[in-house]
């Protein structure tokens, strides 16, 4: 688009990227979505190496799911993009995370996020989605224990906080 056809010597592959972030931050159905899946799948067709395009391009797939809220269309988003390997960034797993937790497949949402935290320990926001993912399981120690990782992370986390008073307030310790 508007980069591509620009003078300057953009890298095909960031142009492609560039335009496809720009599109789903702006998309709200499914065309949009599926415009912005399209130029950053060209980006990772262009340099499969390209983390950052990897991701979004997993965040498009999840967005896809969100607007369809199609069973059928969450499997087969799924099957476009392999999972992770342990190569890749944090972000991919988080995102790839997010693919399954939008197919209601919890526990694989759970060992992606744990993936993830396993390479990034010090984000704080990838420690809470990890507390929301394992609280989904019911895994109520572990989640709290994440909470309380991403308050150390970040004392000034409103959402940490708020989950670890949920938590006490779901088991009863409120007086």
């Amino acid at each position: 688009s508007e980069l591509k056809s620009s003078s300057t010597t953009v890298v095909p592959a960031l142009a492609s990227y560039l335009t496809g972030v720009g599109g789903l931050a702006r998309a709200v159905d499914r065309e949009g979505v599926m415009g912005a899946y399209e130029y950053l799948e060209e980006a990772v067709g262009i340099d499969p190496t390209f983390l950052p395009a990897r991701a979004k391009l997993l965040q498009s797939c999840a967005a896809l799911i969100g607007v369809t809220d199609s069973t059928a269309g969450s499997v087969e988003c799924a099957a476009l993009i392999p999972p992770p390997d342990g190569r890749r960034s944090a972000e991919v797993w988080a995102a790839s995370a997010a693919i399954q937790r939008a197919m209601r497949n919890d526990r694989l949402a759970v060992q992606f996020m744990q993936r993830a935290v396993g390479l990034c320990a010090g984000d704080a926001e990838l420690q809470l989605r990890l507390g929301r993912d394992l609280q989904s399981i019911g895994e109520l120690d572990e989640a709290e224990h994440a909470f309380h990782r991403a308050v150390d992370l970040r004392p000034d986390y409103w959402e940490g906080h708020f989950y670890i008073g949920y938590l006490d307030y779901v088991r009863g310790n409120y007086e």
